[in-house]
């Protein structure tokens, strides 16, 4: 019973947070330039993290299994809520190291990371 309660806790939490697209201005905290910056941060004691991508049809942002259910509902049961903070590390080093003209930034006074890329990876 514990364990069910702290889930539902945990999700609350989780369901809280609504966040809006930035504008296109600059992203909020400190820019982060490369993985060294991504592993040398120093992050407050989160266990996981909720992932939120960009939703152009609808100009918002969503979960990634709330966007992977608009084009397959079966795969989205397969997407966690959240990933665990070693794994969005590295989604984001992913992003540095993969696409044109990143940009990363960490907010440190809310706790969070943000990445926006533009469309296309770089060419090897």
């Amino acid at each position: 019973m514990r364990d069910d309660l702290t889930r539902a806790i945990e999700q609350r939490d989780t369901a809280r947070f609504v966040p809006r697209p930035v504008d296109g201005g600059p992203l909020p905290g400190t820019r982060l330039h490369s993985a060294v910056d991504l592993r040398f941060l120093t992050l407050p004691s989160a266990r996981s993290a909720a992932q939120y991508v960009y939703n152009g049809a609808n100009n918002r942002l969503v979960t990634v299994r709330e966007l992977v259910a608009g084009h397959d509902p079966d795969r989205a049961h397969t997407i966690p809520d959240a990933i665990n903070l070693g794994a969005m590390l590295d989604v984001l080093v992913t992003i540095i190291a993969e696409h044109r003209r990143p940009e990363v930034s960490y907010h440190r006074p809310s706790g969070r990371l943000y990445a926006r890329t533009t469309s296309g990876s770089r060419s090897t």
